[in-house]
Formats: C-alpha cells, sequence, structure tokens
C-alpha cells in the first residue's frame, strides 16, 4: 500500500476468490417477498442496509479479493467503518520519508508487512537522528495497535530495537535483510555486526514472540546460536533458519540451537551440513540429540546446504564423478532412533546431499511412531519401498503431500505402491528419478484422480514434456498447480519451427489422446534451458483451453555465451496471449548467464537475450502483475535491465504492478512512466549480496524517490 494513497491499499495479502457485494445488493433489491411489496406500496423497500451490522461485518469479512474490499469501504462511512474492522492483513509500500502520510484508520490490522518500503532495502525507522527513529516507532504503535505478526526489512540492530520497542506484544517476527551486515553503529553497545547482540533485544523485549523466520534475514550461520543462547528464547515455537547464509549450520551450532529452544519448539527449519567430507557435520547422534531437546517436534526440516540451491548443476546427474556416489553420514538405524523420539512428527524434509541405500525400515519405523505423518520431502534416498513396506506404510497415516528427489531406484512399481497405499495424495513432486517412465506415472495419477490437485515433475530423462503431458491425462481435469520441465523432443522443436502445417497435424495427432482442457489449473511453472523456445508448449497444443490460468511462470537457466545469438526471433511469450485469464507473469533469467558490458566478436550481449525473451510480453491482454528477474553477468555481479528489455515492458499498457530483481539506469526506468495503469514498481536487488555503494549511473535511493514522486504527479486511473 501507498502511504497516503487509498487507491493502493489493494497490496493486502489474501487468496482465494472474489465476492461482489454489489451484484448482492442488486439481486435483493429486485427479489423481494410478498411483505416487501407491501411495504413498497406503503412507500417503504428493503434494501441491503437493512441487514444487522453484525452480519454485514461478518460478510464484508469473508471477501478476500483486496479491490472489493477498498470498493466496499468507498459505499458510505458505516462501510467504510466495517471494511476497517474487518481488515487483518495490510502490505505496506510508499516512501519511509512521508510519515506524515501514514495511514491511521488500520487499527485492527494484526498480520503487518513493512519489508518492501520504498527505496526498498530501507525501513520506516530509517532517520537522521534516533529521536526520529523514536518518534517513528510511536507513530507506528499508533497507526497499528493490534500487530502481532510483522515482517520488517532490519538493516542493524537499531530497527530490531525499534521494532521490540513499537510491538512489544509481538508473536511472530519476519526479519528480512539482503544486504551484508554491518561492521558497526548498531544498537546494544554499538555492535551493529553481531547478529547475538542485535537479536537478544528481541527477545528479551517480546516476551510473547512464538514465531521466528530469519530464513531471508542475511547474516553467519554461526551468529544464531549465540543470539538464541543469550536471548529468552525457550518460549519459541516455531524458528525458520532456512537459506540465511551461504553455509549450512554445524552439527555443534544445531545442537546449541535446539538446547537454547527447549522442549517448547514445534517447528524447525534449518539448513545444514551433511557433507561427511566435513569436519562437525550432521550425524545419527545430532539427530538424536536434537529430538531429545526438542521432543514436540511436528515439522522437521532439515536441508543440506548444497541441496538448496536454485540453479542445477548437470553434472551432479553423473554418479560416478558427483559427491551424491558416497554414503551420507545419517545411516537407517539413527534415522528409525530419531523417528521413534520424535512421536507427534507430522511433517518432515530431509534434503541430503548424499545417498542413504535401503532406507525402507526407517520409513516403517516412522509410520509405527507417527500416526499423522501427512507430508514427506526426501532426498537421495534409496531402496524407498518394497513392495507394501517402507515409505508406503506412511500412507495409512493420511500422507498428503509427497516430494522425492535423486531417488535413483524409484520405479514404476515401486510408485504405483506408493499411490496405492496414499490414495488421498494431493501433492505429488519428482525431481531426478530416472527410473520413473511415462507408463508408471500415468499409472500412479490414475489411481490419485480423485485427490491430486498439485503436480512437480523436474529432471526426469525419461518425460520429456509432450510424454509428461500425457502421462497426466488421467488428471487434466482437476490439476490445479503444474510444474514441468520444457524438455522438447528434437523433432517436435523443428516441427515448431518448421510452419503452421505441421502444426496442424501436430494438433490432430493429439487430439486421439483426449480432451486437452485443464478445467481448473491456475497456476504454471516452467523451467527451460538457455537459448531455447517455450512457444512449442502451446503452439503444438501441449498446453491449451486452461480458462482459469491466472499465474505463470517460467524460469530460465542457462549460459548464454555458448551461442553466438538467439535462434529465433522472440522466445514465445507471445503464445500465451490464448489464455484470457492470465494475470500474473513470474518472469525468472537471474540464471541466463551473459556478457553485460562488452562481448568478445561473434557474441551478444545480455541486452539482445533480453529482448529475445521479453519480446511479445505485450501481447497479453490481461497482464496486470509481473515479477521480473533480468539477466545476470556473474563475473561482473551485475544484474539489470537493458534499454530493450525496458522498452517492451513499458508497451505493457494494462500492466499494474511491476517488480524489478535487479537494478536499471534511471534515465531507461522513466520510460515506464508511459504505462497508463502502472501503480506500483519498486527494484529489488535481492541477492547475495545486496549491491550498498553503487558507482556507476544506476538507480539508488534518491533515484527512486524521483521516480515514485513522477508516478504519484501521474495519478493512477482508478
Amino acid at each position: 500500500m501507498q502511504i497516503g494513497t487509498r487507491a493502493r491499499e489493494e497490496d493486502l495479502v489474501g487468496d482465494g476468490g472474489e465476492l461482489d457485494l454489489w451484484t448482492l445488493s442488486n439481486n435483493k433489491r429486485q427479489k423481494t417477498t410478498h411483505g416487501e411489496e407491501e411495504d413498497h406500496e406503503q412507500g417503504r423497500r428493503t434494501v441491503l442496509h437493512d441487514i444487522p451490522g453484525s452480519i454485514l461485518a461478518a460478510i464484508i469479512a469473508l471477501v478476500p479479493d483486496t479491490r472489493s474490499r477498498n470498493a466496499a469501504s468507498l459505499v458510505c462511512k458505516e462501510w467504510h467503518a466495517m471494511e476497517r474492522a474487518t481488515r487483518r492483513r495490510l502490505c505496506l509500500r510508499g516512501s519511509s520519508a512521508q510519515l506524515h502520510m501514514l495511514p491511521t484508520t488500520f487499527h485492527a490490522v494484526r498480520h503487518l508487512d513493512v519489508s518492501n518500503v520504498s527505496p526498498w532495502g530501507t525501513t520506516l525507522y530509517a532517520a537522521h537522528s534516533a529521536v526520529c527513529g523514536q518518534l517513528t516507532a510511536r507513530w507506528l504503535n499508533r497507526a497499528f495497535p493490534s500487530v502481532v505478526d510483522l515482517t520488517v526489512y532490519a538493516r542493524d540492530g537499531t530497527d530490531i530495537q525499534l521494532v521490540a520497542a513499537s510491538w512489544p506484544d509481538l508473536e511472530t517476527v519476519r526479519l528480512v535483510r539482503w544486504h551484508q551486515r554491518p561492521t558497526g553503529g548498531g544498537g546494544d553497545g554499538g555492535d551493529g555486526g553481531d547478529a547475538a547482540m542485535e537479536l537478544r533485544g528481541l527477545l528479551s523485549s517480546c516476551p510473547r514472540l512464538t514465531h521466528l523466520d530469519l530464513s531471508r534475514f542475511y547474516c553467519w550461520a554461526e551468529d544464531i546460536a549465540p543470539a538464541l543462547q543469550a536471548g529468552p528464547s525457550a518460549n519459541l515455537r516455531v524458528l525458520n533458519l532456512l537459506k540465511l547464509s551461504p553455509e549450512g549450520f554445524k552439527a555443534a551450532e544445531l545442537l546449541a540451537i535446539a538446547a537454547a529452544c527447549g522442549i517448547n519448539l514445534e517447528e524447525l527449519y534449518a539448513l545444514c551440513e551433511f557433507d561427511p567430507r566435513f569436519l562437525d557435520c550432521l550425524s545419527d547422534e545430532c539427530l538424536i540429540q536434537v529430538a531429545d531437546y526438542c521432543p514436540r517436534l511436528r515439522v522437521l526440516h532439515l536441508v543440506d546446504s548444497t541441496q538448496f540451491s536454485a540453479s542445477r548443476d548437470p553434472a551432479s546427474d553423473d554418479p560416478v564423478f558427483s559427491a551424491a556416489a558416497l554414503d551420507a553420514s545419517v545411516t537407517v538405524r539413527g534415522l528409525e532412533s530419531l523417528f521413534q523420539a520424535l512421536p507427534l512428527l507430522e511433517d518432515l524434509a530431509l534434503l541430503l546431499g548424499h545417498k542413504v541405500r535401503d532406507s525402507a525400515p526407517a520409513f516403517e519405523a516412522l509410520a509405527k511412531s507417527s500416526k499423522s505423518v501427512h507430508a514427506l520431502h526426501l532426498g537421495h534416498f534409496q531402496g524407498l519401498c518394497s513392495g507394501s513396506n517402507g515409505i508406503a506404510r506412511c500412507g495409512a497415516a493420511g500422507l498428503r503431500t509427497l516430494q522425492l528427489r535423486s531417488c535413483d531406484d524409484l520405479t514404476d512399481a515401486a510408485l504405483g505402491a506408493i499411490a496405492s497405499a496414499s490414495p488421498q495424495i494431493s501433492w505429488l513432486g519428482l525431481r531426478r528419478c530416472p527410473l520413473v517412465t511415462p507408463a508408471g506415472l500415468s499409472s500412479c495419477v490414475s489411481i490419485l484422480r480423485r485427490t491430486l490437485t498439485r503436480v512437480e515433475i523436474e529432471c526426469c530423462p525419461t518425460l520429456s514434456t509432450r510424454n509428461l503431458l500425457r502421462a497426466l491425462a488421467p488428471v487434466r481435469s482437476t490439476l490445479q498447480h503444474l510444474h514441468v520441465d520444457c524438455v522438447w523432443d528434437q523433432d517436435l522443436e523443428e516441427e515448431e519451427q518448421g510452419g503452421a502445417e505441421q502444426a496442424q497435424e501436430q494438433d490432430q495427432v493429439l487430439d486421439l489422446f483426449g480432451n486437452l482442457a485443464w478445467k481448473k489449473l491456475h497456476h504454471l511453472s516452467l523451467w527451460i534451458s538457455a537459448a531455447h523456445l517455450i512457444s512449442p508448449l502451446v503452439q503444438m497444443n501441449l498446453i491449451s483451453h486452461c480458462p482459469l490460468l491466472r499465474e505463470l511462470s517460467i524460469r530460465v537457466e542457462g549460459d548464454c555465451r555458448l551461442f553466438a545469438k538467439p535462434q529465433a526471433r522472440e522466445f514465445g511469450l507471445r503464445s500465451f496471449a490464448r489464455f484470457p485469464s492470465l494475470a500474473s507473469l513470474r518472469l525468472d533469467l537471474s540464471e541466463a548467464v551473459g556478457y553485460a558490458l562488452s562481448a568478445p566478436g561473434g557474441n551478444r550481449d545480455l541486452s539482445i537475450w533480453e529482448r529475445f525473451y521479453l519480446q511479445g510480453i505485450q501481447s497479453l491482454p490481461g497482464l496486470q502483475e509481473l515479477d521480473y528477474f533480468p539477466p545476470s553477468d556473474k563475473d561482473v555481479n551485475y544484474r539489470g535491465m537493458t534499454l530493450p528489455g525496458v522498452g517492451l515492458i513499458s508497451q505493457c499498457h494494462g500492466l499494474r504492478k511491476l517488480f524489478v530483481h535487479g537494478t536499471a539506469y534511471e534515465h531507461l526506468f522513466m520510460m515506464l512512466l508511459k504505462i497508463y495503469n502502472l501503480r506500483d514498481v519498486q527494484l529489488r536487488a535481492d541477492y547475495f549480496p545486496a549491491p550498498d555503494m553503487e558507482t556507476s549511473t544506476e538507480m539508488r535511493a534518491e533515484s527512486c524517490k524521483r521516480f515514485e514522486t513522477l508516478l504519484e504527479k501521474r495519478g493512477f486511473p482508478d
């Protein structure tokens, strides 16, 4: 929400459908009973305002769509008060320098997000003196007195201290910091670079704090254990430590964290070091001691640092040269002891970087000790299922989410046995399972066709895109969320480039496989290698007839420097124009690596590749929100927009929100003012480490402020 601009209250976080109060009002006025007709004859007619206030407030509270709520608040003063009294979530936008325009009518908001205040990377507490920071804290507390769930960007210890002073009754805190930790000038003795000193004040000033999320808080892993030991952390029930630093926790550090949290901890998410080649890696003894310290754990997510990387390493597929060929430091006996010590376990994620062989007995012990396991996310476990034994035993406990990664011996028979034992699975994910064939996947989803709503298939060599989508035919009418890798058969991409006649022949062939409609699909996620086209997915009717598709996510990975230039004029975004409901696009080109400054002879720089990928985006008629990650040059640590990219995005006249995860030049960024409906734009350098001091003419804090000022002066059409 833009501070001081009512129209930007649409940034409320909410999911679900939309309730049209205006249709309800018209129907209420048109459908009158016999008694109402008599009242009408006497000069009175029943209208929507005759509904008791408590019932009307309950109706407004059930409306999840933000724009509908904003419209309802403009009906009259009574509706405005009801809407404000039932608003529970709010995300603030705008400049930290305009605190005098801070909204003061959202006293019932309990979930507040101030991590995206502009300029990005600053907080609402950013001021020239400590007195101004304290005054800001008082204003925030007066404007939002009921906040118990807060997300805030904290640059140093002073910000964390002011957060604790503003809301001492906080129950949930999510700290965000992508910049490098400061070396001094923070709170608590002036040592702002010590995360232990930064977090100690928060834990001591907020005695009701039960949820602490540091997954987006950039610091060193070795700073977390002293922070939790120094502050009163025994009340914490949820602790999220995933991806806070490039390195995972050692065994001693994880044990110190578990000991500090104690028996009240129910959910633990941590990035760990499982590599047996390193000293103090996590082993059986460490896991058993964690279970002894925290016996009430319901959710346990432990992820190896090598498995949390966003990019894919093709070399890891080779079992001979890959470190994954080694045995893990965790054994089956250790896992059995771990599961026996955690009888309340419901959600388990163990993503290891090395193999655990013959692991079926461990999951039989899990099914025996825990009767309510509903989610499993496993990586590098071999021998998971043998007939009706192993992981298939967990189906009796109500398993609803199953994600398997790097299970080299998972066969079609084993997958079918798991599906038969767990017919209520709604989320199925497979990654790097080389023995799963299209026939086996089709049999599996046929068993789960009544409950399966989400499927994610990645890096399975036997499942090309065409074969995968054919295998999903039994659940086309029920799937709501789908992720696939765009791996084309060679003949398919040649046909797509050949012309329309061959495409029509391919349509006739695909029609033999039945109805191609994906009636309930609303989110589609795609991965594709660099320099390849995405247009065959739609033009060859592999994905078509998606009337409810609203969200599209595309991730491109690969080295563009291996190609002299793009093989075609455009990537293929234009082909998605046939989906009328498509309103949100996430285009991630951050792992598409090229030359940012100057390319050697015969190669093209990133501007040519950015034009290739964005060409046709202006043809998406209903696009309203764009989450864009520009291509990068990792040799110079640069990720930014170029002239062709800004020019193509400026032609998206229906665009309302634009978030660029990178940087841009100020004179190019001003071209975005041509977008008539644009109301929310932000540059976010959310990668390690975020650039703090720029030496070029790229966008800085003052540049962002100038752009936002011009955007507000231009006004908004609605």
